[in-house]
């Protein structure tokens, strides 16, 4: 499976995790693989569980640069999106940002309301510059 397709259903089974937080982690992971008929990616394991695990650190960057909003009235889309590229910024090295960053405007694109990647884009660039020192 390319990366594209690879981050599209990490991204269906992270939006899908905002309707069900209370299953555990990988009871839930198990049966969202085995619903999208997913072979055992290591990609979309890596990205789901650290996700999971790196949560609150990615949420409080949410929360810093979505100004005026709170995260629980953010798109379930949107939200998913941020929180996928911002992990992918943040802790893959083999994916460039600016690929992370288009790859969730992408999603947006494809899956959230008509400006929702506009207001993704500020919120993923001002943390790409904050994490570069600029």
């Amino acid at each position: 499976m390319n990366r594209r397709k690879a981050r599209e259903y990490a991204f269906c089974i992270l939006f899908a995790r905002e309707f069900q937080p209370d299953v555990p982690a990988e009871d839930f992971y198990s049966s969202e693989t085995e619903n999208l008929e997913i072979d055992g990616d290591e990609y979309i394991h890596k990205v789901f569980f650290g996700v999971e695990e790196n949560l609150e650190k990615i949420d409080e960057k949410i929360s810093k640069y979505a100004i005026g909003w709170k995260n629980d009235r953010l798109s379930k889309v949107s939200l998913a999106a941020l929180r996928l590229c911002i992990y992918e910024m943040q802790n893959l090295d083999d994916v460039p940002a600016a690929v992370a960053i288009n790859e969730a405007l992408e999603i947006c694109k494809k899956f959230d309301y008509d400006s929702a990647h506009t207001f993704v884009n500020g919120i993923l660039n001002a943390i790409y510059k904050e994490s570069e020192g600029k």
